[in-house]
């Protein structure tokens, strides 16, 4: 019985976390996420994404790739490094594409689980974990080769090496200030200049909250130096007609009527709950009073990552175009926070409330593994665009003339997977750009003349037709 007691007081103190916490969080990892990165075929942008990495890797375009032959700028080039940088180590798979974002969801639930662990003891730093692999953004991102959770990781990263920069040893301080200015032009380079206002806003609350006013032209400069980053980038790659291309990017076109406006902070605000629970419901229990002077708990640790995530989360609540994957940013720091509070009900709670933390986690893992287990038995979900290319590439057989793409419905993943297939797709923007002969694939009316030779249904039932468009006589 001593030595039970003194286990569990060591874990709560997390003097032994260090040798066992970061291995269970990698175990946790690989059973949760790696099984599910095989499984489905390239889906939505990623097909869009690696034609866009292939090209930086065959035809060197590191600045401005292209896909299909076109200029591709509605997103900054680092994932498309990412991406080809993980071909290049390891040949073309889904496996080897998602490499990235799989490593960012192991680096993410590290942070927390080492966060949580240094606020809350052992114990916190597990629980975050769980909360951060166990969401539904991670469940969701966490396999695939898009840029959000890549860029909430990298976020919430420079958030941490500024909060550890801010101490007086100027020693240490310099090191953790340049690998921040570092993460948050990464952050830049993967998504744009918007996600620097999350990182921003949440250390600006922090600031604030402190009455450290010092600790501002600090955040202003880590912002300029990744904003200059983008810019750079920009003025480098513009070329006249992209000016849709960045409004799309950084999200300033026009926004919708009021009545829709209100109607899309609604949606967002309920689909964010939805992606953060059922870990946002412990990481709320700090609010209550009573539960913090019964529980003893120091909301301290807590309190810079709720700044974070509310600094995340609350201003894209009144951005016209929000939707609720832009709120990912926040998910570190509700783990966190999480984590801490559901420790704290953990000690001071009776045995029900440890039994419900339980059973929480418990069914969090049944779902998700239950989700897994059914993968396997839905091809239709699975190989949806690798099948829609073989049905499309069934008459072009060995041919060598053009494979088009007009829009302005384009399957990438099935582009992508043509390429695979030995051809090589590329896009045109308008029937008169067809040189004939050539094979034609699109969801739009055939122009004059064109002979249809195989159809097949996309995603979202989007019927796509091979046609055969021959030189006139």
């Amino acid at each position: 019985m001593k030595a039970r007691a003194r286990i569990e007081a060591a874990l709560a103190r997390g003097d032994d976390a260090g040798r066992w916490g970061g291995w269970a969080v990698v175990g946790l990892w690989g059973l949760l996420l790696l099984p599910f990165a095989g499984t489905r075929n390239l889906y939505y942008e990623e097909g869009r994404y690696t034609l866009a990495a292939l090209d930086v890797l065959q035809h060197g375009h590191w600045l401005r790739p292209e896909v299909l032959g076109e200029g591709f700028v509605e997103k900054p080039p680092m994932l498309f490094w990412l991406v080809a940088s993980a071909i290049s180590l390891g040949g073309i798979s889904e496996w080897v594409v998602r490499a990235p974002a799989l490593l960012a969801a192991l680096c993410g639930a590290l942070l927390v689980e080492r966060e949580a662990r240094r606020g809350g003891g052992a114990r916190a730093g597990l629980l975050a974990a769980v909360a951060f692999l166990l969401s539904p953004y991670v469940f969701a991102a966490g396999a695939r080769a898009e840029p959000d959770l890549l860029v909430s990781v990298a976020s919430f990263g420079a958030f941490l090496l500024w909060l550890e920069g801010r101490g007086p040893g100027r020693t240490s301080r310099v090191p953790r200030w340049i690998a921040a200015a570092a993460l948050l032009v990464v952050t830049a380079l993967l998504k744009g200049p918007l996600p620097l206002a999350w990182f921003g806003i949440g250390g600006c609350l922090v600031a604030l909250s402190e009455r450290r006013r010092r600790d501002l032209p600090g955040l202003a400069l880590l912002g300029g130096i990744a904003l200059a980053a983008f810019a750079a980038w920009a003025f480098v790659v513009y070329r006249p007609g992209d000016e849709a291309a960045f409004r799309d990017m950084t999200r300033t076109g026009g926004g919708p009527l009021p009545a829709a406006w209100l109607a899309g902070v609604a949606r967002f605000v309920g689909e964010t709950v939805a992606h953060l629970l059922p870990w946002l419901a412990l990481a709320a229990l700090p609010l209550s009073r009573a539960w913090r002077r019964h529980a003893g708990f120091d909301g301290s640790p807590a309190w810079p990552f709720a700044l974070y995530a509310v600094g995340c989360a609350v201003p894209l609540a009144l951005w016209p175009r929000a939707v609720a994957r832009y709120a990912m940013p926040a998910l570190p720091a509700v783990a966190v926070v999480a984590g801490l509070a559901a420790a704290a009900a953990w000690r001071a709670g009776p045995t029900a409330v440890r039994i419900a933390i339980r059973g929480l986690v418990v069914a969090a893992f049944a779902v998700r593994l239950a989700w897994l287990a059914a993968m396997p038995f839905q091809p239709a979900r699975n190989e949806d665009a690798r099948r829609l290319a073989g049905t499309l590439a069934a008459p072009l057989r060995t041919s060598r003339d053009p494979v088009l793409f007009l829009g302005p419905a384009i399957d990438y993943n099935a582009a992508f997977y043509l390429r695979q297939a030995g051809h090589s797709p590329r896009a045109v923007r308008a029937p008169g750009e067809i040189v004939p002969p050539a094979w034609l694939v699109t969801a739009a009316p055939p122009p004059p003349g064109a002979r249809e030779v195989a159809r097949g249904a996309g995603r979202r039932g989007v019927v796509y037709r091979v046609y055969r468009v021959e030189a006139a006589e």
